[in-house]
């Protein structure tokens, strides 16, 4: 009898598929500065945060600041990844920021890599006021 629970148990054990798990990849952008990207199970990305800095038209400031691109993606599989997004957010006082952005991605082994570019403008009554960007900044990640 134990001898048949056992064999029955290692059947089932065979038959059961591993799960594969989720993963983080974490790297350095051209800027030299961290960006992190999540896995899923089946290894297309979920999501890319990353730290940049910008360089301001107006206020000639520089600084860094993060941003995050997050699913549903334009186009993601396990081999690449491509997204361009645009959010628009509205402060107190009248100030408005839009944020556009673009992504690109591929995979090579167990490294991914790609460029991103990411505008901040900045809008009171209306009126752009401010530009702050990051443009074909390289990334990668493993």
């Amino acid at each position: 009898m134990f001898r048949l629970i056992v064999a029955a148990l290692t059947a089932l054990l065979i038959a059961v598929p591993a799960t594969a798990e989720a993963k983080t990849l974490r790297g350095k952008t051209s800027q030299g500065r961290s960006i992190t990207m999540k896995l899923g199970s089946d290894g297309v990305p979920t999501s890319l945060r990353f730290k940049w800095n910008l360089s301001c038209n107006k206020s000639k400031e520089t600084g860094a600041t993060s941003s995050s691109f997050l699913r549903p993606f334009d186009q993601a599989t396990a081999d690449v990844l491509n997204d361009a997004d645009r959010v628009s957010k509205r402060y107190r006082g009248g100030l408005r920021v839009r944020t556009s952005g673009t992504l690109t991605g591929q995979r090579a082994g167990e490294t991914w890599s790609g460029t991103l570019s990411i505008k901040r403008e900045f809008f009171r009554k209306g009126k752009r006021f401010d530009t702050c960007k990051a443009e074909n900044v390289t990334w990668s990640v493993s």
